[in-house]
């Protein structure tokens, strides 16, 4: 009710307090600097009460020399000017009302009955340019003795250091965002009371676009999972991304499927119980992607210019590397072959051709770091039986030579001790006295894997008898 009574509009008493709670706004600027808890955005604090005067909005520092109201003897005249007086106290705007600027002058100010009864239907503080109009018209025109009624204001120095320390930041950003928030319509050479009403609508629906706008481009957002492994990053990512979509909707990048590859590959058996707790791409489609590159029987481009870019990166003790090779037994099977258009697994040497026979052994050849841990297959050749020595030993050249080729070099060979291996050897210069053979100039030694010794050996046992100097043990 202090409100109320502060604002002295008779039309107000009658109001519920619901009624002016939600309609009805006091000026900002009855309200000293510490009656405030914020200024953006600008909060009051708890039973804030206004204490500045409504005429003209000085602090209570500031001080008239002077004030005298002088009237007419007519009744009219007094009740015109105590309708005045009420008119300049109301204060009661809307939320976008501002009050008029100080006043910076020292000169007397004369307001007349009629300047007054001109502004009567416009609220002080709605409208800041009929003010400014009026203060201009009263300053222009001498002080005359014929008025009813005279304001004279004398600002002293003290009272002009206080006005300039009313004008605090809070009125000059208020004029301001006034002056600048229409400049689209000033481009335009529009007013907004020049708008009709759904152009109003946009360009208020502009104006709150483009402070909304402004503000996500000020706020500082920062990445939840930046500090996490990128691997990890790349999982959550991903499982963030397609945990609301349809099985059948979700969509992977290439590296998400290269991440999930190495994770299927490692172990089929942990990824199938991974993708029963999180969303992560379906067998058949890492299988799909690892079908993508061009593999085919005997050397492979694709894989060794994989190795050339590598081996350009790597220092000179990490490019020394070892050969192995060694045969496997498959299925014999016919498959067809969509992106070749042909039909695979039957016996292909690479270089050497294929023949009409179905392909029961696999011999795959793989080069791995001497000092670094690295692998990489390099080649692979299907044969309808184990291959014979002399072919063998052609493809060990034709792998070395290759892959001397990407910059690696080959210093030793690993396979195990099967007879064709061992003619293979041979016929390159292995022998038990020299267990090198010499390539392009350059010693490559030969080597059995330790695994296969030990079980020669332990055959070796289980089959014949150890003899002693007293007796036979078997």
């Amino acid at each position: 009710m202090e409100w109320v009574r502060f604002a002295r509009n008779p039309r107000l008493n009658d109001r519920r307090l619901e009624t002016l709670w939600k309609s009805t706004f006091l000026c900002q600027h009855h309200f000293t600097n510490d009656q405030y808890i914020s200024f953006t955005p600008r909060r009051l604090v708890p039973n804030a009460v206004p204490t500045v005067p409504p005429l003209y909005h000085l602090p209570a520092s500031s001080s008239l020399s002077s004030q005298s109201f002088s009237a007419s003897s007519s009744p009219s005249t007094s009740a015109a000017a105590i309708a005045a007086e009420n008119q300049f106290s109301s204060e009661i705007v809307g939320s976008s009302s501002s009050c008029p600027p100080r006043l910076s002058s020292s000169q007397p100010l004369s307001i007349h009955s009629s300047s007054i009864a001109s502004s009567l239907a416009t609220p002080l503080c709605a409208s800041p340019s009929a003010v400014e109009n009026l203060i201009a018209e009263n300053l222009s025109q001498p002080p005359s003795p014929q008025s009813p009624f005279q304001i004279h204001s004398t600002i002293g120095p003290s009272s002009s250091a206080a006005l300039s320390t009313y004008s605090d930041d809070r009125g000059d950003r208020s004029l301001k965002r006034q002056r600048t928030e229409p400049s689209v319509l000033r481009e335009a050479g529009l007013r907004i009371r020049d708008l009709t009403p759904q152009k109003k609508f946009l360009f208020c629906s502009y104006k709150n676009l483009s402070r909304r706008y402004a503000y996500l481009r000020k706020k500082k957002t920062t990445d939840p999972l930046a500090d996490l492994d990128p691997s990890l990053h790349l999982m959550v990512e991903s499982n963030l991304r397609n945990v609301k979509r349809k099985p059948k909707g979700r969509r992977w990048s290439r590296e998400e499927k290269l991440f999930y590859c190495t994770l299927y590959k490692r172990s089929p058996q942990t990824y199938r119980y991974l993708r029963e707790r999180m969303s992560a791409p379906a067998p058949q489609t890492l299988i799909s992607l690892i079908n993508s590159v061009p593999l085919k029987p005997g050397i492979n481009p694709t894989v060794f210019e994989h190795l050339t870019f590598r081996a350009k990166d790597m220092m000179d003790q990490n490019k020394y590397c070892t050969l192995l090779f060694d045969e496997m037994s498959i299925k014999p099977k016919l498959i067809y072959n969509s992106r070749c258009d042909c039909i695979d697994v039957f016996e292909d040497h690479g270089n050497r051709g294929r023949s009409s026979g179905i392909a029961r052994e696999a011999l795959v050849f793989m080069v791995r770091g001497l000092k670094s841990n690295w692998k990489q297959p390099v080649a692979y050749y299907y044969s309808k039986k184990s291959v014979p020595g002399e072919v063998l030993a052609e493809l060990i050249k034709e792998v070395i030579n290759a892959v001397d080729k990407t910059g690696l070099k080959i210093v030793a060979t690993i396979c195990d001790m099967d007879s064709n291996n061992v003619k293979a050897l041979k016929l390159l210069g292995y022998s038990y006295d020299n267990p090198f053979f010499l390539f392009n100039g350059q010693e490559i030694f030969t080597m059995h894997d330790p695994p296969h010794l030990l079980k020669c050996t332990r055959n070796m046992f289980m089959k014949y008898p150890v003899r002693d100097n007293v007796s036979f043990v078997d």
